[in-house]
């Protein structure tokens, strides 16, 4: 996401710098390995997400920006997590990531 989009929502534009730069950390693995790095760290998968595991990459890409790059920002953390499906109740920097991802 670019910083000047979010300047234009009034999001923090380093947070949303941070998201975009870490959202797809892991969309390289092989769905096999998202799969096994998700039983590794306990991380649920659901009925969806084993029919297509590529979406696993956005909840493992958010424990990578938290783990690797010691990302501690919960909104930066939420857009990563959710920015392949979205969320209920998503604010304002899930939106734009997820809507940002979709037209890249």
């Amino acid at each position: 996401m670019k910083p000047k989009n979010a300047y234009n929502f009034g999001m923090d534009e380093h947070k949303a710098f941070v998201a975009g730069c870490l959202h797809d950390l892991c969309n390289l693995f092989s769905d096999d390995k998202k799969i096994a790095i998700c039983n590794e760290l306990g991380i649920s998968i659901l009925p969806e997400e084993h029919i297509d595991p590529s979406l696993l990459h956005s909840k493992i890409s958010k424990v990578m920006a938290a783990e690797l790059f010691s990302v501690e920002d919960k909104e930066a953390l939420s857009a990563i997590e959710c920015h392949s499906t979205l969320k209920a109740n998503a604010d304002i920097m899930d939106m734009i990531l997820f809507v940002a991802d979709k037209i890249s």
